[in-house]
């Protein structure tokens, strides 16, 4: 019995050393900390793609904002194998580069709860949607005079811009957010692609939606992303209305149908999860998501996209 246990651990630990040999022949861009990996030759053998979407903040990310280095090998392993993972988050590319440390991603990135679409590989930006000038005008008038202890936050396609007083920042809020910069309207005017509000009570929030009425600002989305975050998008976007034309973009550019498995926690995640081909909801979600979800897995905290990864190696799952 001794002998066979050894026997085992051998193997193992012979297959974990070509797994990371394997792994170390990437290629490395102007990608920071995360790997980007292509292994589009090797996705060209198969005639459909398994593609996995990843929200992040309470789904990969950790309740301490990070990536486990369980979810990394999985995820590292997964790719070596011909997979496709990538992330459809409300955060940016900038963003996402700066949390994301050794974390490696080989497909399309859905970006500003689905203002952007982004190709790593390519460092191409596939598809971006605009707030209007008119709408953020009307927003930071209101926001600025009415709510002053609301912390906000604007994105364009290369930052992140605070346009607040900086002394109502909440520094844990800023601090999840990084990079960003100090900047007003004239810095994302005619290419905020969307804006972001902490206000922990929701009183910003609820005056727009049921005192002013969501019309009162023009063409946008409000959308709440966490309990304490709105945020305002460009009229019809979400992260799951974006899947389209990730899809399309697959066939076009590199001539594989997918299929997806998209994995998200709140409420800005639930088109996500309908429109994808299995939608997962981890422990932690909303009772909403978990309805809608086509299961329910472990928590963000218990590694939940390694625990997907994993289920691939069950019969149920093969493509």
């Amino acid at each position: 019995m001794e002998f066979k246990f050894t026997k085992i651990f051998l193997l193992m630990d012979i297959r974990f050393y070509i797994s990371r040999f394997i792994i170390s022949l990437v290629i490395r861009g102007d990608a920071g900390g995360i790997v980007i990996m292509d292994n589009s030759a090797k996705q060209k053998e198969k005639k459909t793609a398994r593609l996995i979407l990843s929200d992040l903040d309470g789904t990969l990310f950790s309740s301490q904002t990070t990536v486990s280095n369980i979810n990394k090998k999985a995820i590292g392993d997964y790719i070596s194998e011909g997979g496709l993972f990538g992330v459809a988050t409300g955060r940016s590319w900038e963003s996402v580069l700066d949390h994301c440390v050794d974390t490696m991603i080989n497909a399309p990135c859905i970006l500003c709860n689905g203002s952007i679409l982004y190709d790593p590989l390519k460092k191409k930006i596939i598809e971006c949607r605009y707030l209007e000038d008119a709408v953020i005008e009307r927003f930071l008038r209101l926001a600025l005079e009415q709510f002053p202890w609301v912390n906000i936050i604007a994105y364009t396609m290369d930052a992140a811009w605070i346009l607040s007083d900086e002394k109502t920042m909440v520094p844990a809020f800023v601090d999840i957010h990084r990079p960003w910069r100090l900047g007003c309207f004239d810095d994302i005017k005619g290419r905020c692609v969307k804006i972001l509000c902490y206000d922990r009570e929701c009183k910003l929030y609820r005056y727009i939606r049921y005192t002013l009425g969501e019309e009162s600002l023009g063409d946008m989305e409000l959308v709440l992303s966490a309990s304490e975050y709105m945020e305002i998008l460009p009229g019809n976007v979400r992260k799951g209305n974006m899947l389209s034309s990730l899809r399309a973009y697959m066939e076009r550019e590199y001539h594989q149908s997918c299929r997806i498995y998209a994995l998200g926690d709140y409420y800005n995640d639930a088109e996500l999860l309908l429109n994808a081909d299995i939608g997962i909801a981890p422990a932690n979600a909303v009772e909403e998501i978990k309805k809608i979800a086509d299961r329910v897995s472990v928590s963000n905290d218990e590694n939940v996209v390694a625990e997907l990864i994993w289920s691939f190696n069950s019969s149920s799952e093969r493509l």
